[in-house]
């Protein structure tokens, strides 16, 4: 009788043991099953933005037509904009690309960056500039600065009882700033359409950086790739996961004797595809060339 009690006690315990490392290998084994899943559907959308790259270029260079084929899963979208770029969008578990901005993936550097600019604040403000009337502790500081082709008066102080700078107004008048003319550090200051964002401003209040309107980063031809491919990922819950962006956008490269070439990326009609099966095609529609620059436009539907 203690025998047969013992063997069944035994076969109990085994199972319990049983189903607890199964159930730690499902617990502990779902995260790395879902991050294998995610990395090999995000790097099989890598592989299809650079096929679509490849077929760009070589409409650009030969004028002939090309078509690629791209399997859309369940939520996924392609678009195309007249910006210049074509775009991903995938809903993932896990964070393949773990950056909020979008950051260059076969590239050193993105197709287009905010422009910084950077002003030593080093003059005394004058009365004749007519804002000595800012609240602030110790002396106003500015500097003269062209922006949008107009000129502007770019001014620092602080608004507390400490001796350290913390505000700044760009201004191109002299009355009394308006707070859309004044901001802190991170925050923007609209300037003729362009929003700039002060990204730091000095403790003493001898200069100033901010960031402005987009930059082509026009890259060296033969060195630099023309179609940069950069990605960036948002949380969007805890249950639903995370948006995985990819984006493929198109830069100028200059070569020795001074000409920038550029592809251009329009899209007329069929812009946006959610569906399985969709057909990239690409035709060269036009190519203008002038002194300095030759431009290859690439006419792009998503059927």
């Amino acid at each position: 009788m203690k025998k047969a009690q013992s063997q069944i006690l035994g076969a109990v315990l085994i199972t319990a043991i049983v189903m607890l490392v199964s159930g730690s290998a499902f617990v502990w084994g779902k995260p790395l099953i879902d991050k294998s899943t995610d990395k090999s559907k995000v790097d099989g959308l890598l592989l299809k933005m650079s096929e679509i790259d490849s077929a760009i270029k070589q409409a650009a260079s030969t004028g002939s037509s090309k078509t690629v084929k791209v399997r859309l899963q369940e939520h996924d979208e392609l678009s195309v904009s007249n910006d210049g770029g074509l775009k991903f969008k995938s809903y993932i578990l896990v964070p393949v690309i773990s950056t909020k901005d979008y950051a260059p993936l076969n590239s050193y550097e993105l197709a287009v960056e905010n422009e910084l600019i950077g002003v030593e604040t080093i003059e005394t403000v004058s009365e004749s500039l007519g804002i000595c009337s800012l609240p602030h502790d110790g002396v106003v500081k500015n500097a003269s600065l062209l922006l949008e082709g107009e000129n502007f008066h770019v001014v620092v102080y602080n608004t507390s009882n400490s001796y350290d700078y913390d505000h700044v107004c760009i201004i191109n008048h002299t009355n009394q700033p308006t707070n859309d003319e004044c901001a802190n550090e991170f925050q923007t200051i609209p300037v003729n359409g362009v929003d700039y964002v002060i990204q730091r401003i000095d403790k003493k209040g001898e200069f100033v950086y901010f960031t402005g309107d987009e930059v082509e980063n026009v890259g060296i031809m033969t060195r630099d790739v023309p179609g940069v491919i950069s990605g960036k990922s948002r949380v969007l819950s805890s249950t639903e996961g995370l948006l995985t962006t990819l984006v493929l956008n198109y830069r100028g490269l200059i070569d020795n004797n001074g000409v920038i070439h550029r592809i251009i990326i329009q899209c007329e009609n069929n812009c946006l595809s959610t569906k399985s099966e969709t057909l990239v095609k690409i035709i060269r529609s036009d190519i203008i060339r002038t002194g300095s620059s030759i431009d290859t436009y690439i006419n792009i539907g998503l059927n």
